[in-house]
């Protein structure tokens, strides 16, 4: 059961590897624009 799973998952990451990518590139960004301290000059 674990390595069919494994598989699966193996076979959706490699056909959905840019929207993953996409997903957490998103995430990243939101995190490093949440955390950057907003200071007019």
């Amino acid at each position: 059961m674990q390595k069919l799973l494994f598989k699966r998952t193996l076979r959706d990451l490699k056909t959905n590897f840019f929207r993953y990518m996409a997903l957490f590139l998103l995430i990243i960004l939101c995190i490093f624009i949440v955390g950057e301290p907003l200071d007019p000059q």
